[in-house]
């Protein structure tokens, strides 16, 4: 016989965190919602609440709180989490732009993570954990921590855009092994551009969306290098190097919404 904290209880443990658990409430203006738990040992006392594309809502929470206690969360967000996902209805978007209180929702690489304010003096330090996005500044008003955030993907997109933008040179001859001339801004229209310079535009926004996506619109700048245009040899270089790219370009349009941000 095992004793407490001894292997038969692990195992036990790790079943009831396997199973799913489940709930619906009706949503003011919207009827029953689905509301799926799911479990995470790191969790310590939040419960996080993710509005998933498809319909259903997740409920991120600590292994040892209660169903009820769960649900209760829900009900008191249900105004909120009936608005939000009328929004994604009516976008046809997986984006809906997020406020700048804690407990809002915001994206890095098609993750979502909960925004977490703690109020500090000294400037502005901003940490991704598991599930939140932690920012620690003095200022909580809400253009304040809007430009911390915006500062944060900017950071961000210095590193990881130039990264798979040296993926790509390898693999892609005509650019003579040498990354081009590159920037990346904030722009309301379109995900990136080539100049007839040579130079190649990418949208910070793209951090908000999944890597894979990012590559595809790196990859389709990086084309037009070698045809200026969208003609049948330029299509038939993405196929090339990336023979699912249609299927990308459809996903993406489905991150539209972040352009209005």
């Amino acid at each position: 016989m095992t004793g407490p904290n001894g292997p038969a209880e692990a195992v036990t443990e790790q079943l009831r965190l396997a199973l799913p658990e489940e709930f619906s409430l009706d949503l003011p203006a919207r009827g029953p919602v689905r509301f799926v738990v799911e479990r995470d040992r790191r969790r310590r006392t939040r419960v996080g609440i993710v509005i998933d594309p498809a319909g259903f809502v997740r409920m991120d929470a600590p292994t040892n709180a209660e169903l009820e206690e769960i649900r209760e969360i829900a009900r008191e967000h249900a105004r909120w989490i009936s608005r939000r996902l009328s929004q994604l209805g009516e976008l046809g978007t997986y984006y809906v732009s997020p406020g700048f209180e804690t407990g809002e929702l915001h994206h890095y690489l098609g993750a979502y993570y909960s925004l977490v304010l703690v109020r500090h003096h000294g400037e502005p330090v901003i940490e991704l954990t598991d599930k939140s996005l932690v920012v620690t500044m003095a200022d909580h008003d809400a253009d304040a921590v809007k430009r911390a955030i915006n500062d944060w993907y900017v950071s961000k997109a210095d590193e990881l855009l130039a990264q798979r933008l040296e993926h790509f040179v390898p693999l892609l001859p005509f650019l003579g092994d040498e990354v081009p001339t590159w920037r990346h801004l904030y722009m309301r229209s379109q995900w990136g551009s080539c100049s007839s310079t040579r130079k190649i535009s990418l949208n910070t926004h793209l951090m908000k969306t999944p890597v894979e996506l990012i590559d595809y619109v790196v990859l389709h700048e990086l084309c037009h290098l070698k045809h200026l245009n969208h003609g049948r040899r330029f299509y038939s270089l993405m196929d090339r190097h990336m023979p699912d790219w249609q299927v990308k370009r459809e996903a993406l349009n489905r991150w539209m919404g972040v352009l209005s941000d």
